[in-house]
């Protein structure tokens, strides 16, 4: 049996065409099921889309065609075909936590994900994932030693031959799909008409912004030229000079607007009473489900995520290595203090490398937190994030501009049933599941919307001039879809204006990266291009081409926009309201005691580069037991994040064994 198991081989070794031909046809197939979680709807994809199916088996049958490469090439081609497999099978479970596919660029933050992963898969799952992937890993071993080798030489002219063909159609099925498919600024709906294999391809091969047609010098200082010409103070609606403050909701929408469901008691009684006496309105933003950065990115920038290629995360790329025109900024220019704060880890898709580059002074996270709440799936509740932006606005001398992420109403929602009813209940879903995850969802949001109605009221108590804008950043990855909604659009959600300054109420439907401008229109700023260029183009017929020609422009182009410089400094970002500090170090019989200012629980000693088992005393004071100091040895204090990683550090302390 084994004799003829490796006879199979080596005719399979020496006869592969039709293997590379075949196989891709059955694997997309699989793939397709796998994307839509139903055998029916993926061979309705090749009916339905037999264009794109085609191109789908193209562009995966010329990458096994590499296998003709080497000589042990049943091998090659099946650890290609598993490896595909594998990312079709990673998508299917990722679409059972969230609406959005997996593309490369969750592949490059995975670091970031996988601290959280817990919260979306339980130890089985995680188990059987671990399993499989060992099985695949000895499977491929097993075959790598097993699988003969053949001689390349016998067949090479029509080896080669055959490997240009598969490449043509390759590169052919990539030209043909950038010119004919429409990637839509839904995500989820370009992976089910383009397929899954051809989305991801392009996720890895396409990034940043495509050159427009007519990009030029003169075109970007024509509209340049154009933006002088426009001034907002003329409109302003204050002549004060308030605090700024931005509050992004995780996962927060008016529930109010589903269109079958019914509750024990108004959810987020505070904020519906704020879009009652407050400007509001819609906000449609970039994504559903996740992608929160994409959401943040446009709503500090002023630019449109739809000119990125498909899946891109701006803070995961470019904003990783050049400044970026942001409210931040422009705010910086009026001498306001910026800040961000935010109750999740500072390393999440590397916003402390990021905020740097928008321009902000500070960057509070929850390593520089203390007194943390936690809900039932592990997120730091929101009610911490009051006493962190009244403590920084008491700080500065300035009027403040802050930027505050929350988290607690964050995913995944548990679909099992408490042990203790909800307080609020949910009426109109027969689904267990689906009522369960969302009766836990409205609860938090209930204690979110408790957390507004809070940091409304002690900003009145410090008497001073402030506008809070609260919006959603998108919506939950729960049941909901157009048809479910009264304004039948899951890429919408709400924000709402907060004032003490007697702004006129009204209400306006928006665009995540039109908010900031609309708000600097009422405070009578209009420095920053973009700025201007949202409050002057906002109803000419060239806005969108413009749009695009001044992202390419400022982030990819020539920057002809600035006279082809850099026209914003990196900021020199501190980590935590206050930093943290190294008074004294000393020796005590059996340990060692550091103690300085505004330690946290994430903070860690570090003697001589090497991590130290640390008991946060107080915020004055940090103990290590079992070490014995000498001269020279060098202390420091870094901030540990959930995963163990490192933010921030202090200064260096040489300890001297002289009093």
């Amino acid at each position: 049996m084994f004799q003829k198991i490796k006879n199979f081989f080596r005719k399979c070794n020496e006869n592969i065409i039709p293997l590379i031909i075949i196989l891709p046809i059955f694997e997309i197939l699989i793939i397709e099921c796998l994307h839509r979680r139903s055998v029916k709807a993926g061979f309705l994809f090749i009916i339905e889309e037999p264009f794109a199916f085609f191109i789908n088996v193209a562009l995966l049958m010329s990458m096994l065609s590499v296998c003709l490469l080497f000589r042990e090439r049943l091998f090659w081609a099946f650890l290609f075909s598993l490896l595909w497999l594998i990312l079709g099978i990673a998508n299917c479970v990722i679409l059972g936590n969230r609406v959005s596919p997996l593309s490369f660029n969750d592949v490059k933050v995975f670091s970031s994900v996988a601290s959280i992963i817990r919260q979306y898969m339980g130890i089985p799952q995680i188990a059987i994932a671990i399993v499989f992937l060992g099985f695949c890993t000895v499977v491929t071993v097993y075959l790598r030693k097993r699988i003969p080798r053949i001689d390349r030489r016998k067949h090479l002219l029509r080896d080669m031959l055959f490997l240009c063909l598969f490449m043509f159609c390759g590169v052919l099925s990539i030209y043909a799909g950038k010119r004919q498919f429409k990637h839509t600024g839904n995500i989820t709906i370009t992976y089910l008409y383009d397929g899954f294999v051809y989305c991801f391809t392009d996720s890895v091969i396409n990034t940043g912004i495509e050159k427009p047609i007519g990009y030029s010098e003169q075109r970007i200082l024509t509209i340049r030229d154009s933006l002088k010409l426009y001034d907002t103070l003329a409109n302003r609606e204050t002549d004060k000079k308030p605090n700024v403050i931005f509050v992004q909701l995780e996962s927060f929408f008016d529930v109010n607007n589903m269109r079958d469901y019914s509750y024990s008691e108004d959810p987020m009684p505070n904020f519906h009473r704020l879009i009652e006496n407050y400007s509001s309105g819609l906000l449609t933003v970039p994504a559903f489900g996740a992608g929160t950065v994409n959401t943040e990115f446009e709503v500090l920038t002023g630019m449109s995520i739809d000119y990125f290629a498909l899946c891109e995360y701006p803070y995961k790329t470019i904003l990783k290595e050049q400044t970026c025109e942001s409210m931040a900024y422009n705010l910086e220019e009026v001498d306001y203090a910026t800040a961000v704060i935010h109750n999740n880890r500072g390393t999440f898709y590397s916003r402390n490398q990021v905020f740097k580059h928008l321009g902000f002074d500070v960057f509070d996270s929850v390593e520089y937190m203390n007194n943390l709440e936690y809900n039932s799936i592990g997120w730091v509740k929101d009610s911490i994030l009051t006493n962190q932006i009244i403590e920084r606005i008491k700080s500065t001398p300035q009027k403040d501009f802050i930027y505050t992420i929350t988290v607690q109403t964050h995913g995944k929602y548990p679909t099992e049933a408490p042990e203790n009813p909800y307080p609020i209940t949910l009426n109109g879903e027969k689904n267990i599941d689906t009522k369960n995850a969302f009766e836990y969802y409205i609860n938090e949001c209930h204690e979110t919307d408790l957390f507004i109605q809070d940091l409304i009221t002690q900003i009145q108590k410090t008497g001073e001039d402030t506008i809070i804008v609260f919006f959603g950043d998108h919506l939950p990855t729960l049941d909901i879809t157009d048809s479910k909604l009264q304004y039948q659009n899951t890429y919408q959600t709400t924000y709402v204006i907060w004032d003490n300054i007697g702004l006129e109420q009204k209400d306006k439907n928006l665009y995540s990266y039109q908010l900031s401008s609309h708000i600097m229109k009422k405070l009578g700023y209009s420095n920053g291009i973009f700025t201007r260029f949202h409050q002057s183009y906002v109803d000419n017929l060239n806005y969108e081409k413009y749009l695009n020609l001044l992202e390419y422009d400022m982030l990819f182009g020539k920057k002809y926009i600035y006279g082809e410089v850099d026209r914003y400094d990196v900021s020199q970002l501190q980590l935590g309201l206050y930093p943290i500090t190294i008074k004294d170090v000393r020796q005590d019989t059996d340990s060692v005691v550091v103690t300085g200012e505004h330690f946290t629980e994430s903070s860690c000693i570090f003697i001589n580069g090497h991590k130290q088992e640390t008991n946060y005393i107080d915020e004055n004071t940090l103990i290590t037991y079992g070490y014995e100091l000498t001269a020279d040895d060098r202390i420091r204090i870094r901030q540990i994040t959930s995963t163990g990683g490192k933010i921030g550090s202090t200064d260096e302390w040489i300890y001297s064994s002289q009093p």
